[in-house]
């Protein structure tokens, strides 16, 4: 059975600490093999950042996307706010989650709030139906554990449809020996 993948969208200059600290507690809870956590992939030379976001987020199953205080109003050096750059990296990468239906998991950092529809882009606009995570610095291992919980709870449902799927077949194969040899 393959791993849980989980794709970390996040802003540096938002959130970077916290991408971390959560990136080191999820793998540090998570049992070993169950579960992959995308934070920073490379690029080859000449790859693409669109294609190459786009692939790693059709493997996964889950984004985490953190959202820290300035994350709607982080402007480019034209003073532009960057959500609403098609170019932009976090507004591609919570786009193609959207567009594959990927589950996301909006994680709010250092107080931040969930943007509201009107705040984001139109193509964007679906990430504000997601029930969001408040984490906070003071209350990081209780306020993370839920994010663990559904993580490790969906990797049993998965474990457990393998196992049940295993015995129907086994199960198959014997009544059919069964009855082969029976007549």
């Amino acid at each position: 059975m393959a791993a849980r993948r989980v794709f970390f969208s996040y802003r540096q200059s938002d959130a970077e600490g916290f991408a971390g600290w959560l990136y080191s507690h999820l793998r540090s809870r998570v049992p070993r093999g169950s579960a992959m956590f995308i934070m920073d992939f490379s690029l080859a030379p000449g790859e693409k950042w669109e294609d190459t976001i786009g692939r790693e987020i059709s493997r996964s199953d889950l984004m985490i996307v953190i959202i820290g205080k300035t994350w709607l109003s982080v402007t480019d050096e034209r003073g532009r706010r960057r959500l609403d750059d098609p170019g932009d990296i976090v507004r591609q990468e919570i786009k193609s989650a959207l567009e594959r239906g990927i589950d996301i998991v909006p994680v709010l950092v250092n107080d931040a709030r969930m943007p509201s529809p009107a705040e984001l882009p139109d193509i964007l606009m679906g990430l504000a139906r997601y029930q969001a995570l408040q984490v906070r610095a003071n209350t990081f291992n209780a306020d993370v554990a839920p994010l663990v919980k559904m993580i490790n709870t969906r990797q049993s449902v998965a474990r457990r449809t393998w196992v049940i799927a295993a015995v129907v077949v086994l199960v198959g194969a014997a009544l059919g020996a069964f009855l082969l040899y029976s007549s």
